[in-house]
Formats: structure tokens, C-alpha cells, sequence
């Protein structure tokens, strides 16, 4: 079964606002669509963005002949409830990844998960 897509959610006990700022915390861009966005091992463009609700971008890679290829597609989705962010992180990549790379992805992103909901808690 090919390794393509990843999803994890995580609950955070803060309101969207606090949430989406620890999120931008971790990137450096213009925050507009079509702009560049670098951080968190990230160097692509903004695909979609929703203030608060939605962050769509892509992650490029440099090849060995220097081109910058697709390498995967992050959407980060946040739902508030009652005070409290459901935060819905998918990533979709260009290629299969190897059961070695896709296990790594995902203990990545459970990390960086937790270091934006305990940015987000306090």
C-alpha cells in the first residue's frame, strides 16, 4: 500500500486565534496566497489561507540537479468549539514514501503537534 497521505488531529485547549498565532510563530511568510512560506523544514508557497480556520501550502525540494520539485502538499484545519481547537493536520506527498520515511513523518508531526499545542496552552 503506497504511503501518500497523513493525517493527525490533535486537541488543543485554546481558542482558533491563539492556536493560528502559535502556528504563524513557526513560519516566516507574508501571509498571503502565492507567497513564500519558509520554516518548520518548509520552503514553498502558500496554496490556500483562511485566517484562523486554514493554512494550504506546498513543500518543495531541491533535486540533485538543482530544480525545486513537489514534494508534498500541508493543510493545517482548525475547528473551535467552546473555547477549544480541534486542529486537523494533513500532509500529502508527490511520491510514495518508504515504510522508513513514512514512520519518521509521522513521529515528526506528532512533535511539531505537541510543541504547537503546548505553545497554544500557555
Amino acid at each position: 500500500m503506497p504511503n501518500l497521505f497523513l493525517e493527525k488531529t490533535i486537541d488543543i485547549q485554546a481558542p482558533a486565534s491563539r492556536v493560528w498565532k502559535a502556528l504563524q510563530a513557526g513560519y516566516a511568510s507574508s501571509w498571503e496566497v502565492d507567497a513564500s512560506i519558509q520554516g518548520r523544514g518548509a520552503d514553498g508557497k502558500i496554496l490556500k489561507l483562511e485566517p484562523e480556520k486554514l493554512l494550504k501550502h506546498n513543500l518543495l525540494r531541491k533535486t540533485d540537479e538543482g530544480i525545486f520539485a513537489l514534494s508534498s502538499v500541508i493543510t493545517y484545519e482548525l475547528r473551535e468549539h467552546n473555547g477549544m481547537t480541534i486542529l486537523v493536520a494533513r500532509e500529502s506527498f508527490a511520491e510514495p514514501q518508504s515504510d522508513k520515511a513514512f514512520t519518521e513523518a509521522l513521529s515528526g508531526w506528532d512533535a511539531a503537534l505537541n510543541q504547537l499545542k503546548t505553545a497554544s496552552e500557555t
